[in-house]
């Protein structure tokens, strides 16, 4: 050696070409030094001014959440490579390089879910989705008057596809017609929605069955054909109201006669659970089932990655949110619990990185908030007196950082032409929920 200068010893470590010169590092003819300053070699190396001393070794990464990290060296110039569980996708780069600094390359990359598409609904059926990541569920079922063939649900598996094949729906089949040996029939499918004809047709009297009874009350009468009525007698120390009181609520209607409307109204606090409006048909029977008066309740509403400060969950009641530190909320920060037993104007999700705008709002609808296993996708239900059209009350936060589109729109109910008044006109054209229409 010249001037005291040792040769240097090659390392065990192979790419790039290393140098152990003592307590030095040399990397492609320099000496890096922990503080990141750079030592140049003239060809000599004067031992009595030394770099500083280095580490040749970068600390070991953290395994991503839903994967894992091989590392089978964390010297200068070594590799780790990063994997993820089943059903999970790695988003960035699957290799990392220990660099000067005692630092790995690249920003670490996460596991995301895989996702499957929406495979649309089956003709004369529908479908709903619990959610599009892995393992999540897709429901099927059939409109009225058909039968499901196949399965009624497939699951998202980790290919990105849909388990099992798509089901459909066929007519129910009503078997031929009891006749009598004298009655021919005309027709021979026996599937939902088609008619046949056979002749001598019977009539009989139309009977709508005895009413619902009253508390500390009865009922006086005894024929419950067209065209009769009953009366109602209360109990000494009671008076009537408002017709045939139910539990919490009480019967608003006195005639019973065919096309005759009866409806339920609940007292404060409670609300109509069931047919709120039964109808008296042609075939002697009320249309729809007698509801009930149940307490006004809202389902605890939940909040992944936050916080819901409020016990009570009535009708009325308040509850607030908030995220956790580093999620910012998106949606209301507040909700009401309202009829029908929704959080009015909704339950927010608690986001961080991807989306940062609050989901779509939909006009008549309430946002839900997000699941456990996909805090990243809201669920919409219609405010009362609206029905949902379309099948998929979901919106999912995409990859892109913007929610995805919205396939559903709240249209108000139609309650159907008022009923007629002997010697009166109804005045107004639209019966849908909310409107009112007059009598002159």
């Amino acid at each position: 050696a010249r001037g005291g200068l040792r040769r240097p010893v090659v390392s065990t470590v192979v790419s790039p070409v290393l140098f152990q010169l003592d307590r030095e590092l040399l990397l492609h003819g320099r000496v890096y030094s922990e503080e990141g300053g750079v030592c140049d070699l003239p060809g000599e190396w004067p031992l009595e001014q030394p770099c500083p001393r280095v580490y040749t070794k970068c600390e070991e990464p953290p395994s991503p959440d839903h994967g894992s990290v091989n590392i089978t060296d964390t010297t200068l110039g070594s590799l780790v490579k990063y994997s993820c569980e089943h059903g999970y996708e790695l988003e960035g780069e699957s290799v990392r390089q220990c660099v000067a600094g005692r630092q790995w390359s690249d920003v670490p990359p996460v596991c995301r879910p895989i996702t499957c598409d929406d495979p649309g609904n089956i003709d004369n059926g529908s479908n709903h989705v619990d959610s599009f990541l892995y393992l999540g569920l897709l429901h099927y079922e059939c409109n009225s008057g058909f039968n499901l063939k196949g399965g009624d649900t497939r699951t998202c598996q980790a290919d990105g596809r849909w388990d099992g094949e798509k089901p459909w729906c066929e007519p129910v089949l009503c078997g031929s017609p009891v006749v009598p040996s004298d009655v021919t029939v005309k027709g021979k499918e026996y599937t939902f929605n088609k008619q046949v004809d056979q002749g001598s047709p019977e009539c009989r009297p139309a009977n709508c069955g005895r009413p619902t009874s009253i508390q500390n009350g009865q009922v006086l009468g005894s024929d419950f054909g067209y065209g009769h009525e009953v009366w109602y007698k209360c109990e000494e120390g009671y008076s009537l109201s408002g017709g045939n009181p139910t539990r919490h609520g009480f019967l608003n209607g006195s005639s019973f006669n065919y096309n005759d409307v009866v409806e339920y109204v609940c007292f404060d606090g409670y609300e109509v659970v069931g047919d709120p409006v039964l109808r008296c048909s042609a075939q002697g029977h009320w249309v729809g089932t007698v509801p009930e008066c149940l307490p006004c309740l809202c389902t605890p509403p939940m909040l992944k990655y936050g916080v819901v400060l409020g016990r009570d969950h009535a009708c009325g009641d308040r509850v607030s949110f908030h995220c956790d530190e580093g999620y910012k909320i998106l949606g209301p920060s507040a909700a009401t619990c309202e009829k029908g037993g929704l959080w009015s104007p909704g339950v927010p999700v608690c986001g961080r990185g991807r989306c940062v705008a609050a989901p779509p709002t939909i006009p008549h609808a309430v946002q839900q908030g997000g699941g456990a296993t996909a805090p990243d996708t809201v669920t919409y239900r219609c405010r009362p007196g609206y029905q949902m059209k379309g099948s998929y009350p979901h919106v999912t936060c995409g990859r892109e950082g913007r929610w995805g589109e919205v396939r559903i729109s709240c249209e108000p109910v139609s309650c159907g032409a008022p009923t007629p008044v002997p010697h009166a006109q109804v005045v107004g054209e639209i019966f849908t929920f909310g409107s009112q229409i007059q009598y002159r």
